[in-house]
């Protein structure tokens, strides 16, 4: 049997030992007599204890129950005590949680459609924009070609006046 002092057994629970001394006392308080103390009162961990605390510390992640009952379910468990009733209450706490589970679920599901239908419906939007400003820039284009189309044809015709006006000072005296 491997035995722990506070510092190994905080480096392989990764806790601090404040957390480790909280934890322990928490499962001595609930009734667990399996942490052992040293000559200086200090505790020592064994694999057990480490498999126990790491329950623990399970129970507290998984948010299904507070830290106390958590170490007094252990602890009872550990010791041997019947603990029927709080199963059956812990059933009827599980079926409450299904069925908000389920609900969540639902809920979900129903924001994730909606979600869906938002997306296409902004995808339609920019397509349609995209097609919008295609032809804005299409119109655009052929306003710039006829307005240089209109320049040339008025360049034209003022060089087709200036050359009608530049004739020869015999020339406009024949006619």
């Amino acid at each position: 049997m491997k035995v722990y002092n506070v510092d190994n057994a905080c480096s392989i629970l990764k806790l601090k030992a404040p957390v480790l001394r909280k934890y322990s006392a928490l499962l001595e308080d609930a009734g667990y007599t399996g942490i052992e103390r040293n000559s200086s009162n200090a505790r020592f961990y064994t694999d057990e204890n480490i498999r126990i605390l790491r329950e623990l510390i399970s129970y507290k992640d998984s948010g299904l129950m507070t830290l106390n009952d958590a170490a007094k379910s252990i602890a009872e468990r550990i010791n041997g005590i019947d603990v029927i009733e709080d199963v059956t209450l812990s059933n009827t706490v599980h079926v409450a949680q299904r069925a908000d589970i389920e609900n969540l679920q639902n809920a979900v599901l129903t924001l994730t459609d909606h979600i869906q239908k938002s997306e296409e419906r902004h995808a339609k939007n920019m397509e349609d924009l995209l097609s919008e400003l295609r032809h804005v820039r299409e119109e655009l284009r052929e306003m710039k070609v006829a307005q240089m189309e209109m320049k040339l044809i008025e360049e034209v015709a003022a060089a087709e006046e200036e050359k009608s006006s530049n004739k020869k000072w015999w020339q406009i005296f024949n006619k």
